[in-house]
């Protein structure tokens, strides 16, 4: 097995986000880490490179390959497929609609790669009346994230994309991905009650296997052209083509789109929606993804050979281009500073934090200062700190910047140095036993630096009018640049 790349979603899945923010431009799982896969094909960024958007398009750039990827599951390995996919922000419904049954990619998942409709392009004896389904036909070569690569490279679902979501059956699912009707495709698990009320349910399909004896009739009840094998043949049992199944409304929760038009937790005022569905058994259920037609509008340049090979404008926005992001190790702390070659548009940029690279808290956050800028902030760190930036657009877009990292050099308990009392209700006293003079500074529970003085001799730290909580209180020696930190609670 080649190069192995495990899965980021700790840090590409962005979570809830603000009612306001549009989730077409933050419910992807973005590659902040610059985490490459190195194939048979050449090397190549995971996951989703950028989502530019303008007032009516969102434009999700990605080489189509998942972080979770591995090759030698499939008979291909994945390639880079530079894709630029169109969503539409305001969908429309339109007839004729769209026909899926062999037409290749139908949606964008949240990782990048695309969905497919749910044939393999191959009928019986070439006739193009009975056509075969991937999972049927092609299933031993899906990989352990029930996907596989065309001989393209291109690597794709038809059925249940098992990493998206989670597996919970009482959280209503997340959305895993978009069709290229702009609708969002959610994960299996949804309210009982279109308008959001009602226990969390598996949204069933209201596709089932036909009953008939042989192929000799089509869903709609016309005598088709040409005659299926035989379902008493072990090789072609009765499920396993497109058109043993038929449509009956309302025998499932969703229609012949495999969708509903429901409140959702991203979508509180209701939108059309994709479910992905399963059987009792939690098997996949046809149509799996997304129907025999889509729903809505799709865009042009999405689906086809040279699908998604669109052009970004030049208008399309992004919320800030950085040129520069680092953290340094100074004394007892770390020194973030950032750099910024444009600000269209930008509202402010929140500083996080992490201790291990995967759960991330807000350090600081400053307002944008408009053009090209620089900004800076020193985080009392005491042991390896991984640092991103979340750089926030004026209409509560966002983006993250790659992560950083650094460790600071102090050396701690080095130096005679006590402070006392703590817990402590007014003050705090900083006891200098050598001869030597050193630098305070006092972090808040963010990291911020809220108080510094130069020492020598004993200082009383008066802290009635700190709010209660926890402080880091840091001394340097201004010689040997030895240091020692404590954590003081205030009562």
């Amino acid at each position: 097995m080649k190069n192995t790349i495990f899965l980021l979603a700790f840090c590409s899945v962005l979570h809830n986000v603000p009612a306001q923010t549009d989730p077409m431009l933050t419910s992807w799982w973005f590659n902040t880490t610059n985490t490459t896969y190195a194939g048979t094909r050449g090397t190549m960024k995971v996951n989703v490179e950028a989502v530019y958007y303008t007032t009516s398009i969102v434009y999700v750039k990605s080489s189509g390959v998942p972080s979770y990827y591995l090759d030698g599951k499939s008979h291909f390995d994945a390639a880079d497929q530079t894709n630029v996919f169109k969503l539409p922000r305001t969908q429309t419904v339109t007839t004729p609609r769209t026909y899926l049954r062999d037409e290749g990619a139908v949606a964008v998942l949240i990782d990048g790669s695309v969905a497919l409709s749910p044939c393999d392009g191959h009928s019986y004896n070439n006739a193009d009346v009975w056509h075969q389904l991937a999972y049927s036909f092609e299933g031993n070569d899906f990989d352990t994230y029930k996907g596989h690569s065309t001989p393209g490279g291109q690597y794709h679902h038809h059925i249940n994309p098992t990493p998206l979501y989670s597996s919970s059956t009482t959280t209503h699912s997340g959305i895993v991905g978009y069709a290229f009707d702009g609708y969002p495709i959610y994960g299996p698990y949804a309210y009982t009650n279109t308008n959001g009320t009602g226990a969390i349910k598996r949204m069933t399909s209201s596709w089932a296997v036909r009953n008939i004896t042989d192929r000799t009739t089509l869903p709609d009840g016309s005598t088709a052209t040409s005659a299926g094998p035989a379902i008493s043949s072990p090789t072609y049992t009765l499920g396993k083509y497109f058109e043993d199944y038929a449509y009956t409304a309302g025998s499932g929760d969703l229609d012949q789109y495999n969708g509903r038009t429901c409140v959702t937790p991203e979508y509180p005022s209701g939108t059309y929606c994709y479910f992905i569905t399963l059987d009792a058994s939690l098997n996949p259920a046809f149509p799996y993804i997304i129907g025999d037609y889509m729903y809505g509008t799709v865009q042009a340049g999405n689906m086809g050979p040279t699908g998604g090979n669109n052009t970004i404008p030049a208008g399309a926005t992004l919320p800030v281009e950085l040129s520069q992001f680092t953290a340094n190790p100074v004394e007892c702390a770390v020194d973030l500073a950032w750099t910024s070659q444009s600000e269209t548009k930008v509202n402010q940029y929140e500083l996080e934090s992490s201790a291990d690279g995967q759960k991330f808290t807000t350090l600081n956050v400053q307002p944008a200062k408009g053009g090209a800028a620089q900004y800076n902030f020193r985080h009392s760190a005491t042991s390896l700190t991984y640092y991103r930036l979340k750089m926030v657009d004026l209409d509560g877009q966002f983006k993250y910047s790659t992560i950083v990292s650094a460790t600071n050099h102090c050396i701690f308990n080095q130096i005679g140095i006590k402070i006392y009392p703590n817990p402590v209700v007014d003050a705090v006293t900083i006891e200098n036993q050598s001869d030597n003079d050193y630098k305070m500074r006092v972090y808040n529970a963010t990291g911020a630096v809220i108080y510094t003085a130069d020492g020598h001799q004993n200082h009383r730290l008066d802290m009635t009018a700190f709010p209660k909580g926890t402080y880091i209180i840091e001394v340097v020696d201004s010689k040997t640049k030895s240091g020692y930190m404590q954590r003081v609670v205030k009562y």
